[in-house]
């Protein structure tokens, strides 16, 4: 069973399939806790455990051995293997909400909102800072939100009208 710290990390480990714990789907990482658009098949793991190759950690949980969240992905198994484990951990729960998405329905419930509040609250449903810079310009540019200035700070409303429904429901 093979097995990386994240989705996107070089490094992996091979660890006999005995050797994962509570396996699951999340959509958050062990480590640096990255996000992942949808979710992922996750484990816990001994980081001393492994048969072969590394995973990458720290160490910043206390001293080893201890135990780390790794994933498992389906292009690093077997079908068979990976299928077991998609069992294990039961049914695969829907991806959550795109950032675009979410900015969207906040500015929807709150009619206008300031830049440092829809921030926030972006932040406290699991989306980066550097997603929110990227995705607030780009809805404006996409004339889904328009903004003006209240001090030094932004505030948020949707485009008057009817605006277009394709374009604020495609996640693209």
């Amino acid at each position: 069973m093979n097995v990386r710290r994240h989705a996107g990390d070089w490094r992996i480990a091979t660890y006999r399939i005995e050797d994962l714990e509570n396996v699951h789907w999340d959509t958050i990482s062990g480590g640096v806790h990255r996000r992942f658009p949808f979710p992922l098949l996750f484990a816990y793991v001994w980081c001393d455990r492994m048969v072969d190759g590394e995973v990458a950690h720290s160490g910043a949980h206390g001293p080893c051995p201890h135990r780390i969240k790794v994933c498992i992905l389906k292009c690093d198994n077997d079908r068979e293997t990976y299928a077991y484990l998609a069992k294990l951990a039961g049914e695969k729960p829907p991806r959550p909400p795109f950032c675009r998405e979410d900015a969207i329905r906040l500015v929807k419930e709150h009619g206008e909102i300031r830049g440092p509040e829809i921030r926030a609250k972006l932040e406290a449903l699991g989306h980066s800072p550097w997603r929110i810079s990227y995705v607030l310009p780009k809805l404006e540019g996409e004339g889904v939100l328009v903004s003006r200035r209240e001090g030094r700070a932004k505030v948020y409303r949707l485009k008057a009208g009817n605006p277009d429904k394709k374009r604020i429901l495609n996640p693209g």
